[in-house]
């Protein structure tokens, strides 16, 4: 589990660049991450919709960067529990 979090924390990091949100996209990850959802346990079902999210936003502005860079720290460091959740 944790491997996973913070596999799935520099995911949605990644994601923040718009060549590499641009090639996941290209290559299906939507459907896999949507398929994954399917057979995760619920903190993992979580932490994918927040990297699907990521996936499926517009270009980044540079507030929304520092946003996210700080929302994946937080991500990192805290239990899915205190974790703010997507609007």
């Amino acid at each position: 589990m944790q491997v996973c979090t913070y596999v799935h924390g520099t995911l949605y990091s990644l994601l923040s660049r718009p060549a590499i949100r641009r090639a996941a996209q290209d290559m299906g990850m939507d459907d896999i991450l949507q398929a994954q959802m399917k057979v995760s346990d619920d903190d993992m079902r979580h932490q994918l919709e927040y990297i699907i999210q990521q996936l499926r936003s517009a270009v980044p502005c540079k507030c929304q960067i520092l946003r996210w860079v700080h929302t994946a720290a937080i991500i990192h460091l805290l239990p899915y529990s205190h974790w703010p959740h997507p609007s």
